[in-house]
């Protein structure tokens, strides 16, 4: 039965898209159909119940007023040209409507518009307000006066019975009064006459009441916006978390995800290796764990990694004293003041500095864990910085990375053999000092420097290498311009003397366009260096200038000066052509005479054709070689007699013979997708000392199926002759990745290769496996299947849904269920919080609910979050509602009053309104029993009795519960006396003491009771009836004493 009910719903639609398509054509008996009151409510049901999401409305646009007047119908919402109103619209002439009027993705206001013969009219006033349009309405006079673009484009319009008149720039203007209309607040005008004005586009979606504005020109408000940098609520998405947070709290234990990789490599020369590497994460005594493994046919386990970590602010919401993140195991140490960053050892790191603060505003590191084998870049801004190819340690690690002044964006772009590609982002803004009046930020490593927590592999090295080391920084908000930091490190080697240093940094805003920033270090080698900076940005392009000075009293010669400079810019992005160029110098000199001098150029083209990017590298070197007496280089003269070199180059009887180089090296790439075709063509070159191409390449790569992909590419090195080839085939699907290579090369013949790869979480209540990487960012798995007893639990034996859409809003991802019922959503970016919800419109059934309207999780590494989503089968109340005279006669229709759905708990469940003939209309509505009542101050507007519904079921399976019609009293007064029995605390108590008056025998059904909430004493007070005569309601009053009831009568008002 419910097969055929939504069969014959569909049926249903379908007849109503084709006789609304062709309505102009229609019978008389057809129309005569259309004109029936049962069939409009049908329409209007059918539309409510079937209607899609503004996004998916096709809607035509007014172009001109030259444009052909089109009906089209989709997905049951109908779209309306500009133009012309068609007979099939929902809308009543005349009839008042609030619109949504959006602009462009953003939602400016609701406004009051109405239906005229001519389309939806709005108010000329209230829109130029809205769209800060400099154009001035006198109500008075019926006058508007102002400009609109450009101040000499002049808007003049002068409104009376007879018509408008006026001009726009040169051009006079002139309507009938058919053309427009006058209301109490402002002057309606047509949207096509609004377009042929104003230049304005309007898309007009009937079924969601709202209309899309455009302008071919930049409005004011628009630009308003942009200079106040401010943001308006995005139609189009959720700007901010909205939905209850579901808990993400580290537990003592949780079950890991893991990223496995497996391969095997057969070479000629019998080079024959099996590996493995293992990336695991997950919960350990409430701390993030990571474990990084691999290992080969010969070593079980060749190298390791193991960290414990917490986020604060990830995990609780905020700082936790003055932590905000803890690390043990395998860490990076600090890297204090100007001093690089060293490789990761065992230890402890501690800092209470958020995910965007920086402690050195200086430089920053990005690091993160990948399989082995991967290729990982780094863009800042949209440019490529820095790559590590062919990863052979389970980390990426891009250390002491510029902070420009300004943006820092930076992406990490990670590339699997297969052709999987991951991306995760970072920003941090410099614009002054990044720290806040007061506030300190802080980080701190205690390490056993090149030790690992694992032991496996550690670095092997001198014994002075090997020791304890200690490093902190601190960085202190004096005023929002100026900051103040300090540094210290401590190194115990195992062997030698302890090193210590410390030092100062000083970081400080110009007219804030311009960060000065400088420090200083001294060890206790006495060893000294200082350093200054200067960073802006003009016209958009980052400029940076630094020096650093190195003084040692160990050995002079080694003291040196460096100077830098550095820029970038994106140039013509408007264009359509995106131009990116870096460009640096750096220049050392020695306190021996020896300079070094380099200076960099990157430019990188981004066009429709492809991507064209150069790099070129200029270098200098002068070294000067000691040699000390006698003399055993010397110059022979044409006589044959010994000289001695110049005596520029000897110093204290000490030669120093110079060593000049200099040369140019670059390189070139073209990227593209030539017919399907993944094109990459590089090369090699040198200008100087010679001019030559020094290699090239090419590689190819094509998609043969949405999972199998093919690769071939081509190395020559033109200085050694040397060539290499090699193809490869990938195959991808949603759980595993595999790939076969093979390559062959004159050095070392063939080789060839076969590896896997793929993810998995072991959580017995989501078990799942995946292709795509699951250790390094957060991971939710939402279940959506239908709950049979409406319990709100996963229970045995209910069904999965296949191919609902789950969606998260502002990360802007989704995922399908399986046949398990099981969306799952990888790679969500760690710390950003997002709502996830259940697409509705991608349920196959229309009348199915979900019981949970979503919730916000904050995804982290090593977290697996499940979400279930039990959906049910709703049903729909429908009815009218009347008003009726006190005498019982001449019911009328109550037209746009307020109703509200409420349970029999007295929860508010769903709102509408009633429509022109009192007709309503409640959908989406799950299995229960509910009451309807009218919003009591919607009631007393209309001067009418307040009332409750009898209590409805609603069964669910799309049923339809029709009839439910009630009627209101007409008040033919509003001052007058009334019966009050008393004050209760509960309206359920109220309601039950009534139902004692209706037994006791007297006949109530003429008296009209209500109740008022007094907010004074925080209590429901009963008054039985409202008369307008006090001897009418003392005799009511009388006969309920009569029958033991206590009751006043008072005099009474009814405030409209």
């Amino acid at each position: 039965m419910l097969t055929e009910h939504r069969i014959f719903t569909v049926f249903i639609c379908a007849s109503v898209l084709s006789i609304s398509s062709d309505v102009q054509s229609a019978e008389p008996d057809q129309q005569a159909a259309l004109n029936n009151e049962k069939v409009r409510h049908l329409l209007s049901s059918l539309r409510k119940k079937l209607a899609v999401q503004p996004d998916t409305v096709v809607s035509s646009e007014a172009k001109s007023s030259s444009s052909a007047a089109a009906v089209t119908a989709s997905n049951s919402a109908f779209a309306l040209s500009a133009e012309t109103l068609p007979e099939t619209s929902r809308f009543n002439l005349d009839e008042e409507l609030i619109i949504s009027l959006r602009l462009g993705n953003y939602t400016l206001s609701e406004v009051l518009a109405y239906q005229g013969v001519d389309g939806l009219r709005f108010g000329l006033a209230n829109l130029m307000a809205l769209l800060n349009v400099a154009i001035n309405y006198n109500l008075d006079t019926q006058q508007f006066d102002g400009w609109i673009y450009d101040e000499q484009n002049r808007f003049e319009l002068t409104v009376t019975e007879e018509g408008a008149t006026g001009r726009i720039g040169s051009n006079a203007i002139k309507l009938t009064p058919e053309q427009f209309g006058l209301l109490d607040d402002d002057f309606y005008l047509s949207v096509t006459q609004l377009q042929q004005w104003f230049g304005l586009t309007f898309r007009i979606n009937e079924e969601s009441l709202t209309v899309y504005l455009d302008s071919d020109k930049t409005l004011p408000i628009e630009a308003r916006l942009a200079r106040q940098g401010r943001q308006i609520r995005s139609a189009g998405e959720v700007q901010e978390s909205v939905m209850p947070w579901l808990n993400n709290a580290m537990t003592t234990f949780s079950r890991p995800l893991v990223d496995l990789q497996l391969g095997t490599r057969v070479a000629k020369q019998g080079d024959n290796t099996s590996s493995y590497s293992l990336l695991s994460t997950g919960d350990l005594v409430h701390l993030n764990s990571e474990l990084y493994l691999t290992g080969n046919d010969k070593e079980l386990v060749s190298d390791g990694r193991l960290k414990l970590a917490k986020d604060f602010e990830a995990t609780e919401g905020g700082k936790v004293g003055l932590l905000s993140r803890v690390e043990f195991g395998d860490v990076t140490p600090v890297s204090a003041g100007f001093t690089q960053t060293l490789e990761q050892s065992r230890g402890l790191y501690l800092t209470n500095a958020s995910q965007t603060d920086l402690v050195n505003l200086q430089k920053v590191n990005i690091t993160g864990e990948v399989q082995n084998g991967w290729d990982v870049e780094l863009y800042r801004n949209g440019a490529l910085i820095a790559q590590q190819l062919s990863i052979e340690n389970g980390r990426y690690e891009f250390n002491d990375i510029e902070l420009y002044f300004g943006n820092n964006d930076f992406e990490i772009v990670r590339f699997g053999p297969e052709g999987q590609v991951n991306r995760l982002t970072q920003s941090y803004y410099i614009d002054g000092n990044s720290t806040t009046l007061g506030s300190l930020v802080y980080d701190a490593s205690y390490v056993q420097l090149n030790k690992s927590m694992l032991g496996i592999r550690d670095t092997v090295t001198t014994s002075d290498n090997y020791g304890y080391l200690f490093g902190s920084q601190v960085r202190y908000g004096v005023t929002n311009w100026l900051s103040l930091g300090a540094n210290f490190t401590d190194f115990k080697p195992d062997q030698g003397e302890n090193l210590n240093a410390y030092g100062i940094t000083t970081d400080m805003t110009v007219f804030n366009q311009l960060l000065y920033s400088n420090g200083y270090r001294s060890d206790s080698s006495d060893n000294i260096s200082v350093n200054h900076s200067l960073r802006s940005r003009i016209y958009n392009i980052p400029l940076s200038f630094s020096t650093q000075s190195y003084k040692t009293k160990d050995d002079p010669e080694l003291n040196y000066d460096t100077y830098a400079f550095g820029f970038s810019a994106d140039l013509f992005k408007q264009a359509g052509f995106g131009l990116t160029t870096r460009n640096s110098w750096t220049k050392n000199e020695r306190s021996n005479g020896s300079e070094q001098s380099s200076v960099t150029n990157s430019l990188s083209l981004n066009s429709p054709y492809g991507t064209l990017s150069n790099a070129i590298r200029w270098t200098e070197n002068l070294n000067f070689k000691r040699i000390e007496r006698p003399f055993s280089i010397v110059n022979q003269d044409t006589t044959g007699s010994e000289a001695i070199l110049s005596d520029d180059f000897v110093v204290d009887d000490v030669i120093l013979l110079p060593d000049y180089s200099e040369s140019v090296l670059g390189s070139v790439q073209y990227r593209n997708s030539i017919a399907g075709i993944t094109t990459r063509i590089g090369a090699g070159y040198a200008v100087k000392p010679y001019s030559d191409i020094i290699s090239y390449d090419v590689s190819l790569s094509k998609s043969i199926q949405n999972n199998l992909n093919l690769a071939v590419s081509f190395n020559k090195y033109l200085q050694t002759g040397a060539s290499q080839y090699s193809g490869s085939i990938s195959w991808l699907n949603d759980m595993v990745s595999l790939r076969s290579y093979a390559a062959y090369s004159e050095l070392n013949g063939w080789v060839f290769g076969l590896s896997a790869r793929t993810s998995f979480g072991t959580d017995p209540a989501a078990p799942i496996i995946s292709s795509r990487p699951l250790t390094s960012s957060g991971s939710v798995v939402a279940r959506v299947y239908e709950d049979k007893n409406n319990n709100q639990q996963f229970d045995e034996g209910e069904k999965p849904v296949v191919g609902a859409v789950v969606r998260s809003l502002q990360t802007q991802r989704q995922s399908a269920t399986d046949a398990r019922g099981f969306a799952v959503m990888t790679s969500m970016q760690s710390g950003k919080k997002t709502d996830i919800v259940l697409d509705r419109r991608s349920l196959d059934d229309p009348f199915m609910l979900t019981t949970n309207s979503g919730v916000a999780v904050t995804p982290r590494k090593g977290l697996l979050q499940v979400i279930d989503f039990p959906v049910t089968t709703g049903g729909e109340i429908e009815g009218r509602i009347y008003s009726q005279a006190e005498d019982g006669d001449a019911e009328q229709p109550v037209a746009y009053i307020q109703l509200q759905l409420m349970d029999k708990k007295n929860n508010l469940i769903s709102s509408t309104q009633s429509e022109f003939d009192g007709y309503y209309l409640f959908n989406d509505i799950l299995p229960g029993q509910y009451f309807i009542r009218v919003d009591p101050k919607s009631s007393r507007n209309k001067n009418l009795r307040h009332k409750e519904s009898a209590l409805f079921s609603v069964k669910g399976d799309g049923a339809v519960l029709d009839g439910a019609d009630f009627a209101l009293e007409q008040m033919e007064f509003t001052q007058g006396f009334s019966v009050d029995m008393g004050r209760f605390n509960s309206l359920v108590v109220l309601k039950a003491f009534w139902g004692l008056v209706g037994n006791s025998g007297m006949n109530v059904s003429r008296m009209s009771p209500f109740y008022l909430w007094d907010k004074d004493l925080n209590k429901y007070q009963l008054k039985a009836a409202f008369l307008k005569e006090k001897n009418e309601a003392d005799a009511i009053c009388a006969r309920l004493k009569a029958r033991g009831f206590s009751c006043d009568v008072n005099y009474f008002e009814f405030k409209l």
